[in-house]
C-alpha cells in the first residue's frame, strides 16, 4: 500500500469540497448582511445630516427596506441550506429595490424631477456596489446573475421611461440631429431627454464588471481547490515519506509515477507470535496494539528519512533510497532498525509494568537494485518497489526466529552500511542460508538480543563501544 498518486476528484464530485463551498457561500452571505447593514446605516446617517428635511424620509425608508431585505436570504438559507435558488431570487429582489430607489420619484417632494432626468443623476453606480457585495458570497454564477439583472432592469426602466409622457429620444425628433451637434446638445440639456446610448453603456459596463468579479471569484475557488488537492496529496504522502524527504520532493519536483531502477536498502519487520497474542485480545485491543506497533515503526523509519512502503498486517516494509537514493541509505536503514528496537524495548518496559505481554519483532535488511514506481490500475495507483532485493529482504525477516536474532541482514547490506560509516561490529557472521525462492545462498549477519545496551548518540541509535 504505497501513497496513492491519483488525481483527487474536483467538485462537485468531491462531497467534502462541495460542502466546504456551501459553507463558504453561507459565510459570505453573513458577511454581505453585515456589510450592507453597516453601509446602509452609514448612508442613512449621511442622508439625515445632509438633507435634514421631511422629504428624506422616503429615501430613508428605501434604505431601511434594502437593509432588511438582506436579512431574508440569511434567514431562509439557515432554514433551508440546500435551496440555493433562493439566493438568485433575493438577488433579483435587491436589484429591483435599488432600481426603485434610483428611478422612482420621491412622493414627498413638492416638485419631483422628471423621470428621464433620474436616469442621468448617477444612481446607476449603486448597482456596482451590489455586484461587489454579491462577489463576497464566492459564487461566480450568482455574481453574473446579479450583473445580468442590473443590466436588464436598467434597460427595461429606460425603455419604460422613454415611453412615458413628455419623454423623448433623439430618434423621436422630426429631424434627428447628429450626435455632438448643437441641436443634439440642446436636446440633451432638456430634462425630458432619455439618453438611450448612455443607458446601454451602463448596462454593458455592469455586465463587464460582473464578469470580472465572477472571474476573480472563480479563480479564488480554483485556488482553493488546488490548495485542497495539494494538502490532500501532502497528507497522503506524509503517511509514507519522512518530512525531510517530503520537503525535498516538493522542492525539486520529479514524478513518482515513472518506473526507475535505483539502489536502495529494504527493511521488513514483523511482530513475532502476533496470531497467538491476538487470540487473547478483543478486536478493539488488537487494533489498538497494531496502531501502537505501527506508530513505533513509522517513527523509526521517518526519523531516518525512509519511505514507509506498506503495512503488512502486523509488519511493515520500508525503503531507504527510494524515490531518492543516496550513499547513506544502508546506514539510515540500520539506524532505523536499531531505533525501532530501542523504542520497543522502552515500550515493553511499560507493558511489563502494567502486566501486559511484551511485543517482539524480527527485522530483515537487504540492499540492492529495486524497481520503483506506481502499480495498480487507473482507479488506484500505489507507489512501491519490486525486485529481487525486496524478495530477499522479505525472506530474511522470518529467519530472525530461526537464528534467534532481532535483525537479520545480508552481508551486501552490512558492507554498504559500513562503507557509509555505520557501526557493524555487533553484527555477527552466521554464514550463508538458502532463501526461499532464490537459487543462490545469501551470506548473513545477525544482531543478537542486546536491546538494553543500545544507546542513542549524535548519529542515531548505535551499539556500545
Amino acid at each position: 500500500m504505497g501513497p496513492p498518486l491519483r488525481r483527487p476528484a474536483r467538485p462537485p464530485s468531491d462531497p467534502a469540497l462541495g460542502a466546504a463551498f456551501l459553507r463558504a457561500e453561507r459565510e459570505g452571505l453573513r458577511l454581505v448582511v453585515v456589510s450592507r447593514t453597516l453601509v446602509m446605516a452609514a448612508v442613512g446617517t449621511w442622508l439625515v445630516l445632509e438633507f435634514p428635511q421631511v422629504e428624506v424620509l422616503w429615501t430613508l425608508g428605501l434604505v431601511a427596506a434594502f437593509a432588511a431585505l438582506g436579512l431574508l436570504p440569511w434567514w431562509q438559507i439557515q432554514r433551508h441550506p440546500r435551496r440555493r435558488w433562493l439566493l438568485f431570487a433575493f438577488a433579483l429582489a435587491d436589484v429591483l429595490v435599488v432600481a426603485a430607489a434610483v428611478l422612482v420619484p420621491n412622493p414627498l417632494l413638492a416638485h419631483p424631477p422628471p423621470l428621464p432626468l433620474l436616469l442621468r443623476t448617477g444612481g446607476f453606480v449603486y448597482f456596482f456596489l451590489l455586484i461587489a457585495m454579491t462577489g463576497l458570497m464566492t459564487s461566480p454564477a450568482l455574481t453574473l446573475w446579479t450583473g445580468l439583472c442590473a443590466a436588464a432592469a436598467w434597460l427595461g426602466a429606460t425603455e419604460w421611461i422613454a415611453q412615458s409622457q413628455g419623454a423623448f429620444r433623439l430618434s423621436d425628433l422630426p429631424l434627428a440631429p447628429e450626435v455632438g451637434s448643437p441641436d443634439a446638445l440642446r436636446a440633451y440639456l432638456r430634462p425630458e431627454f432619455v439618453d438611450i446610448l448612455q443607458s446601454r453603456q451602463n448596462a454593458v459596463v455592469a455586465l463587464l464588471v460582473a464578469g470580472v468579479v465572477a472571474a476573480i471569484v472563480a479563480r479564488a475557488r480554483g485556488l482553493v481547490v488546488r490548495q485542497a488537492e495539494l494538502a490532500a496529496q501532502r497528507a497522503v504522502l506524509a503517511r509514507y515519506f519522512s518530512p525531510n524527504l517530503l520537503e525535498d520532493i516538493g522542492r525539486h519536483g520529479g514524478s513518482l509515477t515513472e518506473a526507475r531502477a535505483v539502489d536502495a536498502a529494504v527493511l521488513f519487520t514483523d511482530v513475532r507470535g502476533f496470531t497467538a497474542l491476538a487470540e487473547r485480545l478483543s478486536p478493539e485491543q488488537t487494533l489498538a496494539l497494531l496502531r501502537e506497533v505501527h506508530g513505533h515503526i513509522a517513527q523509526a523509519v521517518f526519523r531516518h528519512e525512509g519511505t514507509l512502503d506498506k503495512f503488512t498486517g502486523d509488519g511493515a516494509m520500508a525503503l531507504f533510497g527510494a524515490p531518492r537514493p543516496s550513499a547513506q541509505d544502508a546506514l539510515q536503514a540500520l539506524q532505523a532498525a536499531r531505533d525501532l528496537l530501542v523504542s520497543l524495548h522502552a515500550w515493553n518496559a511499560l507493558r511489563r509494568a502494567s502486566g501486559q505481554p511484551e511485543v517482539q519483532v524480527g527485522i530483515g535488511l537487504h540492499w540492492g537494485r529495486v524497481i520503483t514506481g506506481n502499480v495498480g490500475d487507473a482507479r488506484r495507483l500505489d507507489f512501491t518497489a519490486i525486485g529481487d532485493t525486496v524478495n530477499v529482504a522479505a525472506r530474511l525477516e522470518p529467519l530472525s526466529r530461526e537464528l534467534d536474532a532481532d535483525v537479520v541482514a545480508s552481508v551486501a547490506f552490512c558492507d554498504r552500511a559500513a562503507a557509509a560509516g555505520a557501526p557493524v561490529a555487533d553484527l555477527v557472521d552466521v554464514g550463508t542460508r538458502v532463501v526461499r525462492g532464490r537459487g543462490e545462498p545469501v551470506a548473513l549477519r545477525v544482531l543478537r538480543r542486546t536491546l538494553a545496551p543500545l544507546r542513542e548518540g549524535p548519529g542515531g541509535i548505535s551499539p556500545p563501544g
